[in-house]
C-alpha cells in the first residue's frame, strides 16, 4: 500500500491528503489500478517562512507534483516534513521535501531516477531548484 488514509494526520508540518490523479499508475510498479492525487495542505500546516518562500516564487502547485511523485514512484514512502531551508554560505534557498522510502536499494534506486525524470520534465526549469528532495531510506 503506497499510503493509508488513516495516516493523513501525523505528526509532519504538512497534512497529505488523498484526491484526483495526475500520474497514472501505470508507469509505476506495484501501484494500485485506481489513479491517487496527493496535495499538500499549506494554509494552516507549514511554517510561516516556508508558506511566504512558496507565496513569493508560486511553489504550491510543485509541492503537489512532488508529494504525488514521490508517493507514485516509490513503492512504499511517506512524507516526513515540508520546510525552507537556505544555504548559509550562498544566497540559495529552497522548499525541502523530506521522504523516507521503504524497499530494497536497486528498487529504491530505480525509482529515485523515475521521480527525477518525471520532475525534470514537468517543472520549469527556475522551479526545478526551489523545490527539492531530501530522500531517507528506512
Amino acid at each position: 500500500m503506497l499510503f493509508s488514509p488513516a495516516a493523513t494526520t501525523l505528526d509532519w508540518r504538512c497534512l497529505v491528503v488523498l484526491t484526483s490523479a495526475l500520474v497514472t499508475s501505470a508507469d509505476v510498479p506495484n501501484a494500485s489500478a485506481e489513479p491517487q492525487r496527493f496535495s499538500v495542505q499549506t494554509a494552516s500546516t507549514l511554517s510561516d517562512p516556508t508558506t511566504e518562500f512558496c507565496y513569493k516564487h508560486q511553489l504550491f502547485p510543485y509541492l503537489d507534483l512532488a508529494c504525488e511523485l514521490a508517493q507514485k514512484t516509490f513503492r512504499l514512502a511517506r512524507i516526513i516534513s515540508i520546510e525552507k531551508k537556505e544555504d548559509h554560505e550562498f544566497p540559495d534557498e529552497w522548499v525541502s521535501i523530506a521522504v523516507s522510502a521503504e524497499g530494497p536499494v536497486d528498487e529504491i534506486l530505480d525509482a529515485y531516477d523515475r521521480y527525477t525524470w518525471a520532475w525534470l520534465n514537468a517543472v520549469p526549469a527556475d522551479s526545478q531548484r526551489k523545490v527539492r528532495m531530501a530522500l531517507g531510506v528506512a
